[in-house]
């Protein structure tokens, strides 16, 4: 609005300018006329008898008060013009003036409700941090402390003589605690790490080491899992001393989940196999299993928050996957599966070496 009120106003001044100087060359037109007209009355004059001198003056005047007559007529037209048009150009700035003051009135408003929303939103925003940092020492300190005193527990019972003397019985409800307790540590893990990520602050610690190691580890880490379940646990590496810069625990942590995923869904009397290539400039991993297999519009929801397979499936808070495809993210790689229905998936897993 402040624009167009200042272009308006540059054009006023441009027809202002225009007016004066029409004005001015009609006034020099009209003064040529009249010394062209006095001149041609002059030399009438003087080859005028004398007895035609009163009457040649009598003439003169006539047109003296004629031309009075007719600047004062104009006079009064224009300074009747002037008058209307200072009028109206007086309405239009009041008009402009209070549509100006309207219009500051209307974004100073706006920017006051901006500002206040944007200070509602700030205050959300640090109630919900404040809301998150409760809900992150609640899980980090007050769950995950007196979970790992039950662990400890559990394991010191398992390693004592006296566990022997109690029986069988005994034995099996104390592995029951020790499992449970692990499994519920491991779901507080996921939720802090699934808060690093939604912050950006998934911290890696990059070193170089043995992909055949880090295979290694996750398969005894897991064996059991897969022997409870009778299910046929594998793993090859097409070559030793294959080294790969990355967070040995994360990249664990990503072998882990594909693997207790695949050992969650493949059918007793099935089989798994983890096997590790290098190809051109990377790393490849992958997990193959003999399950149902994953129908392909379900093949990216899966690595969604929460994703579960089914209503049923309560195995987990469904942050597996999620958090594995951020991890492998994280280190400039890629997560993918390619599966068939019946015939079971394979998790693909692509690093830079």
């Amino acid at each position: 609005t402040q624009s167009v009120l200042v272009d308006r106003a540059k054009n006023r001044k441009r027809a202002d300018q225009d007016l004066f100087q029409s004005r001015l060359a009609a006034d020099d037109k009209r003064k040529r006329s009249r010394l062209v007209a006095d001149a041609s009355s002059g030399i009438r004059r003087e080859g005028a008898v004398s007895s035609t001198f009163d009457g040649c003056r009598e003439a003169d005047e006539l047109i003296h008060r004629e031309r009075s007559f007719a600047d004062q007529s104009l006079f009064i037209e224009r300074y009747q013009g002037d008058c209307i048009l200072a009028a109206a150009r007086k309405r239009s700035e009041v008009f402009e003036a209070e549509l100006l003051d309207a219009e500051r009135r209307k974004t100073d408003l706006d920017l006051k409700n901006e500002r206040d929303q944007c200070d509602i939103d700030a205050k959300r925003a640090a109630t919900a941090l404040t809301t998150r940092d409760e809900f992150l020492a609640i899980v980090s300190h007050d769950l995950r402390n007196p979970l790992g005193s039950i662990t400890m527990a559990a394991q010191i019972l398992m390693s004592s003589s006296a566990l022997e003397v109690a029986g069988n019985e005994a034995r099996e409800l104390v592995e029951i605690i020790n499992r449970n307790a692990a499994e519920a540590l491991r779901l507080i893990s996921d939720l802090m790490d699934m808060e690093c990520i939604a912050v950006g602050k998934l911290g890696l610690n990059i070193e170089s080491h043995d992909i055949s190691q880090i295979v290694s580890h996750s398969i005894s880490s897991i064996q059991h899992v897969a022997e409870s379940k009778r299910v046929s646990l594998q793993s090859s590496c097409a070559e030793n001393g294959i080294n790969i810069t990355c967070d040995r625990d994360r990249i664990s942590q990503v072998i882990s989940n594909l693997l207790g995923n695949a050992i969650k869904f493949t059918p007793s009397g099935g089989s798994i196999a983890l096997c590790a290539v290098k190809k051109a400039g990377c790393i490849r991993l992958s997990v193959s299993d003999t399950g149902p297999g994953i129908s392909e519009e379900m093949r990216t929801t899966i690595f969604r928050r929460f994703w579960q397979l089914g209503k049923q499936d309560r195995q987990g808070l469904g942050l597996g996957l999620y958090i594995s495809k951020m991890i492998v993210e994280a280190h400039q790689g890629h997560l993918w599966v390619e599966s068939t229905v019946g015939a079971g998936s394979v998790f693909q897993v692509e690093l830079p070496c």
